[in-house]
């Protein structure tokens, strides 16, 4: 035993007797701590997810625009040829040897008309293509504002409607190069049934009775069929339409159904070329795509709300503590900034008085 009456086994127990006890976190608060961790790391992997979502529909949309804009673009070609097509028209279609008259010129100033408010309108619808562009590109991160003012841009806009208008204009253009040769197969064939019936009504002879009940509808006829042939040259259009009225006539005397007349004036083709229905398909991918993005909006949203919940619960929880000195130094920052806004306020004042005095 050593002299000072201590036992050296016992020596270590007695140290650990005498050291204070480390405090221990309550079980309520480090479960309160895990369940925080928990709930943000759910929060971040539900942003992550909206983030991941979002580029991708982003991508998405931004390559169907970008096809949508080369359709577009085709368009716009199409467009200006036919306005240069409708101006050569007249010299380059070797049929038209005398100016336009009659329907025919009505048809031709209709398109010139159709042709110039369709560019005005282009040139408008182009603006807002490129409005839309700019706000897509700058709908970044999570937010989703941007894409929808282009989204109402885009419904905004009248492209389908222009593009009916342009075939419209393609159609007739056809038509009126047609004309010439319509006009004259159906005089033909319009000349080929007058004979077949007066010869049925006159028995062979050729001759009509006066008293012949069918005298003055086959006259009319003549007469309609002998003034198409005089006007064919310089409208062909009004003398298509005088053709089909005398052969209705016609069918009516032989009982047979009427012949369909030719198409001149459609507003609205029942056909549309093949890039005119690949822009429509591209308009519609375009805003089915676009509106995707309002339910993801929703859900950014509630994530947004629910990280920032968390943040604030979990800065109350940690830096309770750092309370006092958090208060004291906003309030040492708003003290500042009020100094500093009387002060320039007094200089401000000073300055002013003495431009006064001096002046």
């Amino acid at each position: 035993m050593p002299a000072s009456g201590l036992d050296l086994a016992t020596m270590p127990l007695l140290i650990a007797q005498e050291m204070p006890l480390v405090p221990q976190a309550p079980p309520s608060h480090s479960a309160a701590m895990l369940l925080m961790v928990v709930l943000g790391l759910l929060g971040l992997l539900a942003l992550g997810a909206l983030y991941y979502r979002r580029r991708k529909v982003q991508a998405s949309v931004e390559e169907q625009f970008r096809a949508f804009r080369t359709q577009a673009v085709s368009l716009m070609d199409q467009l200006d040829a036919l306005r240069k097509r409708h101006k050569t028209l007249p010299a380059d279609d070797p049929d038209f040897t005398v100016p336009m008259q009659g329907s025919t010129l009505s048809l031709y100033e209709g398109v010139n008309r159709d042709l110039d408010a369709l560019w005005d309108r282009w040139l408008k619808v182009m603006e807002v293509w490129d409005q839309a562009q700019k706000r897509i590109k700058a709908g970044g991160g999570l937010g989703l504002k941007p894409t929808q003012e282009a989204k109402t841009l885009l419904e905004g806009g009248e492209i389908t409607e222009l593009v009916r208008a342009t075939a419209s204009c393609k159609e007739r253009l056809d038509t009126l190069n047609r004309a010439h040769e319509t006009a004259r197969a159906d005089l033909a064939t319009a000349l080929s049934e007058l004979t077949a019936v007066q010869n049925r009504v006159t028995g062979g002879t050729g001759v009509l009775i006066p008293s012949d009940r069918h005298r003055d509808e086959l006259r009319s006829a003549e007469d309609a069929l002998r003034n198409a042939g005089a006007i064919l040259a310089a409208d062909p259009i009004g003398a298509e339409e005088q053709i089909t009225g005398a052969r209705w006539s016609l069918s009516a005397l032989e009982d047979r159904p009427r012949p369909a007349p030719r198409a001149t004036t459609h507003a609205h083709p029942t056909s549309y070329p093949p890039f005119i229905n690949d822009l429509a398909a591209a308009v519609d991918r375009f805003r089915e795509s676009v509106a995707k993005f309002r339910v993801w909006e929703v859900l950014g949203m509630l994530a947004k709300a629910w990280v920032f919940i968390w943040v604030v619960g979990l800065l109350f929880g940690l830096l309770t503590p750092l309370m006092p000195l958090f208060i004291i130094l906003v309030g040492f920052l708003v003290m500042a900034f009020g100094g500093m806004a009387v002060m320039r306020s007094i200089s401000s004042w000073m300055w002013f008085g003495m431009g006064r005095r001096w002046h």
